[in-house]
């Protein structure tokens, strides 16, 4: 008997980008890849939606998840939703486990750890710590909670002798975003 599994992703969103689209190569590659190896496999979106994902799932019943959820109606945020679903089902998955998810998709909060054992990753700064910027070095403000570039801008890159004249900063939310140098 075959095995089956569930290729899961995030919805696309109708006016979605390339960025966005190529979810559907990714999940292609796996299907292919997967039916290779012999496993048969079935296609599962996630939205805000969760329980009709669940209920799908439980329906679906799957020897794993393939997972390819990059985030959940463009929310990186909520990325670790999936894997959080796929632990409470007793599903097993690919990919990294939900406190890994939930840890890595925080920037902030990856980057503390990292300080905290001892990895060395580049100093940040909270937005109302502009006094502590070192003015002869360049900083950027990064999303805190996107994956990758998104939501990154050229506008947002600053000298730190420039802070106080960076009317940016004081348009963004301090939940959202950070200053890493």
């Amino acid at each position: 008997m075959k095995r089956h599994v569930v290729v899961a992703y995030n919805k696309v969103s109708p006016d979605a980008g390339p960025d966005e689209l190529d979810i559907f190569d990714q999940v292609q590659l796996a299907e292919k890849s997967l039916a290779e190896l012999g496993y048969t496999t079935q296609r599962l979106e996630i939205d805000l939606n969760v329980k009709d994902f669940v209920d799908q799932l439980q329906e679906i019943r799957p020897d794993f998840v393939f997972n390819l959820v990059e985030s959940i109606n463009n929310h990186g945020e909520l990325l670790y939703f999936a894997t959080a679903i796929y632990d409470y089902l007793h599903i097993p998955y690919t990919g990294v486990p939900t406190n890994g998810m939930f840890l890595t998709t925080n920037k902030t909060l990856a980057k503390k750890w990292m300080r905290a054992n001892g990895i060395p990753t580049a100093p940040s700064f909270e937005l109302n710590e502009t006094g502590k910027l070192n003015p002869d070095r360049t900083y950027l403000v990064k999303p805190k909670l996107e994956d990758g570039s998104l939501g990154f801008d050229d506008d947002l890159v600053f000298k730190g002798s420039e802070a106080d004249r960076f009317p940016k900063i004081k348009e963004l939310s301090p939940l959202h975003f950070f200053i890493e140098e």
